[in-house]
C-alpha cells in the first residue's frame, strides 16, 4: 500500500457574507478564484505534507427576510472541476442584506451538515466564515420562504452538530446526529468575523481559530493568500 494511508483527504467549505457592503471581499476573492486549489496545495507541498484529495466547496448567504437568494450552496469540487469553481465564484454579487445582522448561522450549519469524506484516513473537515456582521439567532427568519429545513435549534444545539461539546436544552442532553460527519478530530472551523455575536461564542469551541475582523468594513483587509496560510496551519 506504500504511503497511501499518510496522506490528507481535505474538504473546505468557504461561507461567504455576499450582502451589499461585502464588496471588497468579493472582489478578492474573484481575483483569487483560480488559485484556491493551488494555493493550498502548494502550501501543504512547501510543508512536505502530502494531499490526497482536496475538494471545495461554496456557500454564499445574506438574510431570508430581504433577499431573493438568501442561500446558495454548491456540491464540492474536485480540483479536476476548478474550472466550474471559478465560474460560481465570478457569478456572485454583492448585494442586498437589508438589516445589519445576517443568515450566517444557517450557512454555517449547512456547512457543518456537509456530504464529508470523513471516512477516509486523516480527513479533515475544514470551514471558514468570512463576514463583516453579526449574525441572527437560528430560528429566527424560520417563517420566511425558503428557511432551510432541519436547523438547530439555538447555538447550543449547532456546537453540538460540531461534535466538539454536548449541548443541554434544560436536562435533555443533545448529541451529535448521527448523519453529520464533521467529527471531533478532523473538524476545523476558522472565523474571519468581527467582535459580535456569536463569533465570539463559536470561537471558545475546540479546533476553532478566530481571526477577529472590523466591523462593517467588507472584509476588506481580507486577503486569500493568509487565509490559506491560516487554513494550512490548522490541519
Amino acid at each position: 500500500m506504500g504511503d497511501f494511508n499518510f496522506g490528507y483527504y481535505i474538504d473546505l467549505v468557504i461561507c461567504v457574507d455576499a450582502t451589499g457592503a461585502m464588496s471588497p471581499f468579493i472582489f478578492e476573492l474573484k481575483n483569487n478564484a483560480d488559485k484556491l486549489f493551488t494555493s493550498i496545495l502548494e502550501l501543504l507541498e512547501q510543508q512536505e505534507r502530502r494531499c490526497n484529495e482536496l475538494r471545495i466547496k461554496m456557500i454564499v448567504f445574506r438574510d431570508y427576510r430581504y433577499d431573493e437568494e438568501p442561500m446558495v450552496e454548491t456540491k464540492f469540487f474536485t480540483v479536476d472541476e476548478s474550472d466550474d469553481l471559478v465560474s460560481f465564484i465570478n457569478s456572485i454579487h454583492a448585494g442586498g442584506g437589508g438589516d445589519i445582522p445576517e443568515n450566517a448561522l444557517e450557512a454555517l450549519a449547512l456547512a457543518i451538515r456537509s456530504d464529508w469524506n470523513s471516512d477516509r484516513p486523516k480527513s479533515r473537515q475544514m470551514i471558514v466564515m468570512v463576514t463583516e456582521s453579526p449574525a441572527l439567532m437560528l430560528g429566527e427568519r424560520k417563517d420566511e420562504p425558503g428557511y432551510p429545513e432541519g436547523m438547530p435549534r439555538d447555538i447550543a444545539e449547532l456546537e453540538a452538530w460540531m461534535g466538539f461539546s454536548e449541548a443541554y436544552l434544560g436536562s435533555e442532553a443533545i448529541p451529535q446526529p448521527e448523519n453529520i460527519k464533521f467529527t471531533r478530530r478532523g473538524g476545523r472551523l476558522l472565523l474571519l468575523a468581527p467582535c459580535a455575536y456569536p463569533w465570539d461564542t463559536l470561537s471558545e469551541i475546540g479546533n476553532t481559530y478566530w481571526e477577529p475582523v472590523e466591523e462593517s468594513n467588507g472584509c476588506s483587509d481580507v486577503r486569500w493568500e493568509d487565509v490559506a496560510n491560516l487554513l494550512v496551519n490548522m490541519i
